[in-house]
């Protein structure tokens, strides 16, 4: 037999086990059931918040749209082949959606179009209420064309356009509608037809209808809605801009320069030799007058007998030029004084002699500030009376029939 204890004890196990297992069940129940409620409230919010999103996002895309300015729109002379203000209205409505631009607008925009030398360019300037300039940029393009700057010059406005309505404060809501006032009680009651009562239990007699209440009116029909008043006509300023000023002409008045060079000489002493020169320059217009004075290096010749000799030579020279806007062209004349000195000769003398020459010359030109300049020259010169340098009664050298000189100049106008 099981001792009585040990009975006691055997029981009390078995009923706290009993009392856990319970409770285990009961978590598990009440967790089930959490995690149900939980499930259904993030559905109901889920949905909440699909539902009220594109409502939002509507209701915000609808309040940045409703930005608008006016347009002014100028197109230079130079500018050939550009689309006119309703071509550049059309290129920023497509863009944005919808036309941003009216007549009166608290934001004004100007749009100007112009041709330089590289190809086209737009400017882009934006205005207050006040006339302020807030803001400015300025495109450019190499291409021919004028579609390119047209379509940049858009999409720039238009961005712009949509950055304003971005940061735009939400339009206020609109009032509330006022009730219709109500109607006096000296309005006439319609009239309400009797009906008959339903007889009763006891006898055959009917019971009339209960009258309407003289304070009873009839119900006005609701007023039919306002239509919202068409917008104002969109009008954009288009500008024509007058004919540009050409600026006065300086070329007209007389432009005195000066200057100096190195040349190569070819042919114009007994070898290759440097010269240098001095020149003054006045011109008017496109033509110009110049004088110059050129040396050339002493050049010695010796001969196979032993006898030499060294060269001198000496210009003067003018030339008149036609201009272009980089190249130039002139016709030259000139004086030549030649003088050869013997050396190791029976009758040593120091023959001298003045020759003419004529010549051709092709001038390339760059200024620098508007009063430095720089040219490189090249010039053909006929030699119009030949000259001999004799040595012991024979000819050792005499100056050839056609010569060159090629140089470079450096100068300043001096008004």
């Amino acid at each position: 037999m099981i001792p009585i204890a040990a009975r006691r004890a055997s029981i009390r196990s078995v009923s706290t086990a009993s009392t856990i297992r319970t409770d285990q069940r009961r978590a598990a129940a009440r967790h089930a059931s959490f995690t149900r409620r939980a499930a259904r409230g993030f559905t109901v919010v889920s949905i909440a918040v699909a539902l009220a999103l594109p409502a939002l996002w509507d209701g915000q895309a609808a309040a940045a749209s409703q930005i608008f300015v006016t347009l002014e729109y100028q197109v230079l002379p130079a500018a050939t082949g550009c689309a006119d203000v309703s071509g550049f209205r059309e290129g920023v409505q497509r863009q944005l959606g919808y036309d941003p631009f009216r007549a009166q607008s608290d934001r004004r925009v100007a749009v100007r179009v112009t041709r330089g030398d590289a190809g086209y360019e737009g400017r882009i300037q934006w205005t207050d209420a006040r006339g302020r300039n807030v803001g400015e940029r300025r495109l450019s393009t190499r291409r021919q064309g004028c579609t390119e700057i047209l379509n940049n010059l858009a999409f720039a406005v238009a961005v712009q356009i949509q950055l304003l309505a971005a940061v735009a404060p939400p339009p206020p809501p609109p009032a509330p509608r006022e009730p219709a006032p109500a109607e006096s009680s000296n309005a006439p009651v319609a009239p309400v037809a009797p009906t008959l009562g339903a007889p009763s239990s006891g006898s055959g007699e009917t019971t009339p209808a209960a009258e309407p209440s003289p304070a009873a009116s009839v119900t006005p029909p609701p007023e039919p809605p306002v239509a919202p008043e068409p917008p104002a006509a969109v009008e954009a300023i288009h500008v024509i801009a007058p004919p540009p000023v050409a600026p006065a002409d300086t070329t007209s008045k007389l432009q005195l320069s000066i200057g100096f060079g190195p040349s190569l000489a070819l042919a114009l002493a007994p070898r290759p030799t440097a010269m240098g020169r001095l020149f003054v320059d006045g011109r008017v217009s496109w033509l110009s007058v110049e004088l110059s004075l050129d040396g050339a290096l002493p050049v010695e010749r010796q001969e196979t007998s032993g006898a030499s000799f060294s060269f001198h030579r000496f210009d003067a020279e003018g030339a008149l030029c036609g201009h272009a806007p980089v190249l130039s062209a002139c016709v030259t004349a000139g004086l030549a004084y030649l003088q050869a000195s013997g050396s190791g000769v029976d009758a040593p003398r120091s023959p001298a002699g003045v020759g003419g020459q004529a010549g051709a010359r092709v001038v390339a030109s760059q200024d620098f500030g508007g009063r430095y300049f720089a040219a490189l020259r090249a010039e053909g010169i006929v030699v119009l009376s030949r000259w001999t340098v004799d040595l012991n009664q024979l000819s050792a050298w005499s100056t050839p029939r056609l010569a060159a000189l090629i140089g470079v100049d450096v100068g300043a106008r001096i008004f």
